[in-house]
């Protein structure tokens, strides 16, 4: 029988989130480690039940569906975590917050020698015939490929984007699929979790179709995506966005006696691009998820900063690529301001830390001072200490207005 690896990445979505939980500091020395986990007892599960993120859930309902039909023995799952290194799914763990994706390259490198992820896994991989990689740009680069234990008689298989080919040799045993947005939106899946997704579809197929899968992908594992094809709902290709006004036919435009242009008809929005991303601003726009409608009740003594949710809670996949705080709206309320002091921006919206938040001051909350009420390396030293993703130069409301 075929042996079968899955090698996915930690995520930020946990089980639980005990506001005293793991940071990278603690996994330093052993003594550290065994003391902090012990303050977290209550909370420790084996590393397949703690992590929630969509890619993993996807990932471990094909699994579950493939030990059903095969047996336990079917197929083996190890984990990346920033945190732990490589553990099977079976090790017990506690809730931790350390993410190589806010990591810089050399910060990675560094880091992943300490917790030998690249020892464990070399040492791992030989005892199985098809191995298949779930990672990201940042874990991938933390696995520090190649291996020296790799053999010409396994397949290595990376499912992984088109700007983490570079990372991956390009000779036997390495194999690259390129899943991307295309992807995402011809099989109708978010991109975040959609290399658990497909390991689901082929999980699936393996199961109703009572052919194992995955013997063709380790004969071929070019064939991935064509064995695939057939879940794909719709053209991969980008639906275009009209244009916001009616279009004038084309006319022209003479400049001088000599000298004419003229402009062609558009039938687009200017500024229409697949790539522009929508950033939603944090303006504690929460719902109780608990509403009573019938008696018009909200939840009897609830806590709306912990108790209630946001869009990207609601929904499997956020309907907005990033999240916006004002720091001017943060200022304004003391008890926000003190939790997100404490907890940091990506903890305390409770938003992946794979998807970036967005910090700027909120001119519109000081439009009529002569001078903004911060100043650059207060502003600076705020994005760093709080977690942000991306931080917007203070904004002088009086200078652009004038302008």
């Amino acid at each position: 029988m075929l042996r079968l690896l899955v090698i996915t990445s930690c995520t930020g979505e946990k089980r639980y989130h005990p506001q005293n939980q793991l940071l990278q500091a603690d996994f330093i020395d052993s003594t550290t480690l065994s003391r902090r986990e012990k303050e977290l007892a209550d909370f420790k599960c084996t590393a397949g039940e703690m992590y929630t993120g969509m890619q993993h859930l996807r990932l471990m309902e094909g699994i579950a569906a493939l030990r059903k039909q095969f047996g336990e023995d079917f197929v083996d799952l190890y984990v990346v975590s920033a945190g732990y290194g490589l553990i099977p799914e079976g090790k017990m763990i506690v809730p931790y917050e350390v993410t190589f994706n806010t990591m810089n390259n050399a910060a990675i490198a560094e880091w992943s020698r300490q917790i030998g992820i690249h020892r464990d896994l070399d040492a791992l991989i030989p005892q199985y015939d098809l191995v298949l990689f779930l990672l990201g740009d940042k874990y991938l680069r933390a696995v520090n490929l190649p291996f020296e234990n790799a053999t010409s008689a396994q397949k290595l298989v990376f499912f992984a984007s088109g700007t983490s080919k570079k990372l991956i040799p390009e000779k036997s045993p390495y194999y690259f699929v390129e899943v991307g947005q295309e992807d995402a939106k011809s099989f109708s899946y978010g991109l975040v979790g959609l290399k658990g997704y497909l390991f689901k579809l082929l999980a699936q197929d393996t199961v109703t179709d009572d052919a194992c899968i995955f013997d063709k992908v380790y004969m071929d594992p070019s064939c991935v995506l064509p064995l695939l094809e057939k879940h794909r709902k719709a053209s991969a290709s980008v639906e275009k966005q009209l244009a916001m006004y009616p279009v004038k036919p084309p006319k022209k435009k003479h400049l001088g006696k000599t000298l004419e242009f003229y402009i062609p008809e558009k039938e687009y929005a200017a500024n229409y691009s697949p790539h522009v991303k929508y950033f939603i601003p944090e303006w504690d726009d929460r719902v109780d998820p608990d509403y009573d409608f019938l008696t018009d009740q909200a939840t009897e003594n609830r806590d709306p900063y912990s108790h209630d949710v946001y869009a990207h809670e609601i929904y499997a996949t956020p309907n907005y690529d990033g999240v916006l705080i004002s720091k001017i709206i943060v200022e304004q309320n003391k008890a926000k301001k003190a939790r997100i002091e404490e907890m940091g921006v990506h903890k305390f919206i409770r938003f992946d830390c794979g998807r970036p938040i967005m910090g700027d001051c909120g001119a519109f909350g000081y439009v009529d001072e002569d001078t903004p009420p911060f100043n650059t390396q207060e502003i600076l030293d705020y994005y760093q200490r709080l977690g942000f993703d991306i931080g917007v130069s203070i904004q002088n409301q009086v200078s652009e207005s004038r302008l």
